[in-house]
This record gives C-alpha cells, structure tokens and sequence, in this order.
C-alpha cells in the first residue's frame, strides 16, 4: 500500500488557489476553513508536506488538521 500523502494534498491545495477570494470573504464574516488529513489503519504512514504548500494554506487562511484512526496492533 502507498504511504506517501504529500503529492495529494500538493494537488488538492493548488486546486483551492483560484478559490482565494471566497476564503477570504469567509474569514472577513467570522468564518474559519481547514484541510484535514484523515489517516486510517494499523500500519506506518508518513511524508512531508513542502514548505511551499504550507505556505499556500497560510496565503488561503486554511488551518490544517490531522486525524488518526488507528487500530490497536496485535
């Protein structure tokens, strides 16, 4: 199975970029948006998200959010 997550959300968040000014306007009317990370399963998952997403989530005013359901491993 893949692990790697970074690439998508890379993907997902420059998708969001054209959608700057309705964020904006969000935000401006006591709004608040995020991107979340859902991880679900037993094993290991990990990967780094570039600096430059990071950056675009701030220039959106996206927060970023991680979820984790993982099963107890036997």
């Amino acid at each position: 199975m893949d692990q790697w997550y970074a690439a998508e959300v890379t993907r997902f968040v420059d998708r969001l970029e054209p959608h700057k000014t309705f964020f904006a306007d969000l935000k401006s009317t006591g709004g608040t948006a995020q991107v979340i990370i859902q991880f679900f399963g037993d094993g290991y998952l990990g990967d780094e998200l570039p600096v430059a997403t990071l950056a675009k989530l701030v220039d959106l005013e996206l927060a970023l959010a991680i979820e984790c359901f993982a099963d107890p491993q036997s």
